[in-house]
């Protein structure tokens, strides 16, 4: 069963990271689910922070072709597990 929810996570992350990076716009919802999606599996003992941080590297670094930048300091709930997913800024004239 936790193959099948990290395979989940896997597969979304690589649709954000691969959308994110050929400059198409990912909802916020779709990346805000995502990270809940995580925090759950957590708290349910699905799977581990770093399991889960391991994997999120994994995937940015399979689209983008370089290490995940740190962008996010600490949470006080160690369950959080933001994703790095910014879109390029729309051109404005």
């Amino acid at each position: 069963m936790t193959e099948n929810l990290l395979a989940y996570v896997e597969a979304s992350l690589l649709e954000i990271f691969t959308d994110l990076n050929t400059g198409l716009d990912v909802a916020p919802g779709k990346a805000l689910r995502l990270e809940g999606y995580m925090q759950a599996m957590i708290h349910a003992d699905s799977a581990s922070k770093g399991v889960l941080e391991a994997l999120i590297a994994k995937v940015y670094e399979q689209v983008y072709g370089e290490a995940m930048p740190s962008l996010f300091p600490p949470f006080e709930d160690d369950s959080i597990l933001p994703i790095p997913c910014y879109m390029q800024r729309a051109p404005v004239v």
